[in-house]
């Protein structure tokens, strides 16, 4: 019989692991506790901000 071993993979760095624990708390390459979330996409500042402070 054959077991099914379990990996994990975070979202974040690409880390793939077989957790020790059952409870994962973070990653144990980058240490991100949210590592089954993926990053969010900021935008860039809006034109007004450019130009408030001349840039």
């Amino acid at each position: 019989m054959k077991t099914k071993i379990q990996t994990i993979k975070c979202l974040r760095c690409g880390h793939e692991w077989v957790p020790r624990k059952i409870e994962i708390r973070y990653c144990p390459k980058c240490k991100s506790a949210y590592f089954d979330k993926e990053p969010e996409q900021r935008e860039g500042r809006k034109n007004s901000e450019k130009n408030k402070w001349g840039l």
